[in-house]
């Protein structure tokens, strides 16, 4: 959510307590209860208006990781997936199988645990990639990325004391 737009909103809700607070008084004072009223409705419509701007950006708001694009793109990835043991073994997997691994990256995708961590490694991947290790260090290879971005990620965990960025 843009900063403009918190500002707005709490702007509008502290203008909307002053218009509950004028009402309390103007009961404690005496005034007509059709004048506290007023106030009191002048203070609700603010409050609405600022509930109603949240929901519009909200609903705008790209989401970072749709999980429905993920699913598209896992089973994309199944279909055509074939397990390779690394010793001249292969197993094209049944209906069924590829079925389970459906249902388990459906599964998966649906826990906000797993799609928050799996965000997380997205950042540290970008992050690796944007500014891989020093050249001493420099990688020629994904997989280094990877294990790059993995220990960013482990380390982005840690209690502030214990990382090594600190």
């Amino acid at each position: 959510m843009q900063r403009e737009l918190i500002g707005v909103l709490v702007a509008e809700l502290r203008a909307a307590i002053g218009y509950m607070r004028n009402a309390k008084i103007d009961l404690e004072t005496g005034e007509t209860k059709a004048t506290a009223i007023r106030t009191i409705e002048g203070g609700l419509a603010r409050a609405e208006a600022a509930l109603a701007a949240l929901t519009i950006e909200q609903e705008q708001e790209p989401k970072q990781w749709p999980p429905s694009d993920a699913l598209k793109a896992a089973e994309a990835y199944i279909e055509e997936y074939e397990f390779d043991d690394c010793d001249g073994g292969y197993h094209n997997p049944s209906e069924a199988e590829r079925n389970i691994m459906i249902d388990m990256v459906n599964g998966l995708l649906s826990e906000e645990q797993f799609v928050a961590s799996l965000e997380q490694f997205v950042a540290s991947l970008r992050k690796a990639f944007a500014s891989p290790p020093s050249s001493s260090e420099q990688s020629d290879t994904v997989a280094e990325l990877f294990s790059y971005a993995r220990a960013e990620a482990e380390n982005a965990e840690k209690p502030a004391e214990a990382r090594h960025d600190s």
